[in-house]
């Protein structure tokens, strides 16, 4: 059977794999299973005691939690401007009258509003609480 070999880094993530015989086994290179290198490999992480254990789940800070909240509202957001942006240009080019477009219109610059709300808020209940219509393609 090759044997296998592995390094870690200090929070115990497989950062590099080597097998008997296929290249240069670096000094700091650990002998590991064949059963443990498939953990290493489907995100387990050398424990203290040297065994793979599930990687500890981290609490994620309200900075973190905070951005992802703003990231997410404001990518859809976008998608709806960038979605409705031809009959931004139709109306533009006279091809929508400003009756047609009126609607539109309204409906974009609330998004555009919603989107400076988002990206000011300083909690993610003020990011929930920044409330708009969604979009929806007719067709």
């Amino acid at each position: 059977m090759i044997k296998k070999y592995a390094t870690f880094n200090e929070n115990g993530k497989k950062i590099g794999g080597w097998l008997e015989g296929c290249s240069s086994i670096p000094e700091e290179a650990i002998e590991i299973s064949a059963e443990d290198a498939l953990k290493y490999d489907n995100g387990y992480v050398r424990g203290i005691d040297g065994k793979p254990m599930i990687m500890p789940v981290t609490e994620k800070t309200d900075k973190e939690l905070l951005v992802v909240a703003q990231a997410t509202k404001v990518a859809e957001l976008k998608s709806f401007l960038a979605a409705t942006d031809y009959q931004a240009i139709k109306f533009l080019e006279g091809e929508l009258t400003d009756e047609a477009y009126a609607s539109m219109k309204v409906l974009r610059e609330t998004w555009r509003l919603s989107i400076n709300k988002i990206q000011v808020a300083t909690t993610v209940e003020e990011v929930d609480a920044v409330t708009y219509e969604r979009y929806v393609e007719e067709g």
